[in-house]
Protein backbone atom coordinates (compact mmCIF):
# COMPACT_ATOMS: atom_id res chain seq x y z
CA UNK A 1 0.00 0.00 0.00
CA UNK A 2 1.42 3.29 -1.01
CA UNK A 3 0.97 6.62 0.96
CA UNK A 4 -1.10 9.40 -0.37
CA UNK A 5 0.93 11.99 -0.52
CA UNK A 6 1.25 15.77 -1.84
CA UNK A 7 1.84 14.81 -5.66
CA UNK A 8 -0.68 12.57 -5.50
CA UNK A 9 -3.39 14.93 -4.06
CA UNK A 10 -2.07 17.14 -7.23
CA UNK A 11 -3.02 14.97 -9.93
CA UNK A 12 -5.84 13.41 -8.23
CA UNK A 13 -7.35 17.09 -8.56
CA UNK A 14 -6.48 17.57 -12.28
CA UNK A 15 -9.29 14.84 -13.02
CA UNK A 16 -12.36 15.99 -14.15
CA UNK A 17 -13.97 13.65 -11.55
CA UNK A 18 -17.65 15.61 -11.60
CA UNK A 19 -18.09 14.96 -15.63
CA UNK A 20 -17.08 11.62 -15.43
CA UNK A 21 -19.69 10.65 -12.48
CA UNK A 22 -21.48 7.63 -12.95
CA UNK A 23 -24.97 8.07 -11.53
CA UNK A 24 -25.61 6.34 -7.92
CA UNK A 25 -22.42 5.86 -6.81
CA UNK A 26 -21.57 6.99 -3.50
CA UNK A 27 -19.36 10.18 -3.32
CA UNK A 28 -16.58 8.36 -0.78
CA UNK A 29 -16.39 5.60 -3.47
CA UNK A 30 -15.30 8.06 -6.46
CA UNK A 31 -13.69 10.34 -4.06
CA UNK A 32 -11.24 6.71 -3.24
CA UNK A 33 -10.97 5.61 -6.83
CA UNK A 34 -9.42 9.12 -8.05
CA UNK A 35 -6.95 8.33 -5.07
CA UNK A 36 -5.58 5.23 -6.71
CA UNK A 37 -5.92 6.58 -10.52
CA UNK A 38 -3.92 9.35 -9.34
CA UNK A 39 -1.18 6.98 -7.38
CA UNK A 40 -1.16 4.48 -10.55
CA UNK A 41 -0.21 7.56 -12.42
CA UNK A 42 1.91 8.48 -10.44
CA UNK A 43 4.01 5.32 -10.03
CA UNK A 44 3.08 4.91 -13.98
CA UNK A 45 1.40 1.76 -12.98
CA UNK A 46 0.56 -0.53 -16.11
CA UNK A 47 -2.70 -2.56 -14.52
CA UNK A 48 -5.45 -1.54 -11.65
CA UNK A 49 -6.71 -5.22 -10.49
CA UNK A 50 -10.48 -4.14 -8.85
CA UNK A 51 -13.52 -5.75 -8.75
CA UNK A 52 -15.36 -2.18 -9.45
CA UNK A 53 -17.04 -1.89 -12.75
CA UNK A 54 -19.47 0.85 -11.71
CA UNK A 55 -16.49 3.22 -10.90
CA UNK A 56 -13.22 2.49 -11.02
CA UNK A 57 -13.34 0.91 -14.74
CA UNK A 58 -15.33 3.61 -16.01
CA UNK A 59 -13.35 6.56 -14.54
CA UNK A 60 -9.70 4.57 -15.72
CA UNK A 61 -11.66 4.42 -19.53
CA UNK A 62 -12.70 7.71 -19.56
CA UNK A 63 -9.63 9.26 -18.04
CA UNK A 64 -7.39 7.14 -21.07
CA UNK A 65 -9.85 8.58 -23.69
CA UNK A 66 -8.66 11.74 -22.96
CA UNK A 67 -5.45 10.99 -22.37
CA UNK A 68 -5.23 11.57 -18.95
CA UNK A 69 -3.32 8.50 -17.41
CA UNK A 70 -2.47 5.07 -19.39
CA UNK A 71 -3.20 2.48 -16.85
CA UNK A 72 -5.57 -0.32 -17.85
CA UNK A 73 -7.49 -1.45 -15.48
CA UNK A 74 -8.64 -5.78 -15.55
CA UNK A 75 -12.34 -6.50 -13.76
CA UNK A 76 -11.73 -9.57 -11.77
CA UNK A 77 -15.46 -9.83 -11.89
CA UNK A 78 -15.37 -10.57 -14.98
CA UNK A 79 -13.06 -13.43 -14.14
CA UNK A 80 -9.40 -13.28 -14.83
CA UNK A 81 -7.51 -14.25 -17.70
CA UNK A 82 -3.53 -13.82 -18.25
CA UNK A 83 -3.80 -12.44 -21.63
CA UNK A 84 -4.19 -9.28 -19.77
CA UNK A 85 -0.15 -9.30 -19.16
CA UNK A 86 0.24 -11.10 -22.56
CA UNK A 87 -1.66 -8.48 -24.97
CA UNK A 88 -3.08 -11.16 -26.40
CA UNK A 89 -6.91 -11.31 -27.29
CA UNK A 90 -8.88 -12.72 -24.64
CA UNK A 91 -11.67 -15.95 -25.59
CA UNK A 92 -15.20 -13.99 -25.96
CA UNK A 93 -16.66 -16.13 -23.19
CA UNK A 94 -13.69 -18.79 -21.65
CA UNK A 95 -15.50 -21.81 -19.33
CA UNK A 96 -14.36 -22.07 -16.19
CA UNK A 97 -12.24 -24.75 -17.63
CA UNK A 98 -10.62 -22.54 -19.69
CA UNK A 99 -9.93 -20.28 -16.71
CA UNK A 100 -8.73 -23.15 -14.23
CA UNK A 101 -6.19 -24.63 -17.19
CA UNK A 102 -4.37 -21.36 -18.04
CA UNK A 103 -3.90 -20.24 -14.38
CA UNK A 104 -2.86 -23.77 -13.34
Amino acid sequence: MLPFNFDDARRAASFDWKRERPEGVARDSIKDDIKIIAQAKGVDAEFIITRDGNSLVRYCAAFREKNLITVKTINIADGFDAGHFEDAQLPFSPSADDILKRSS
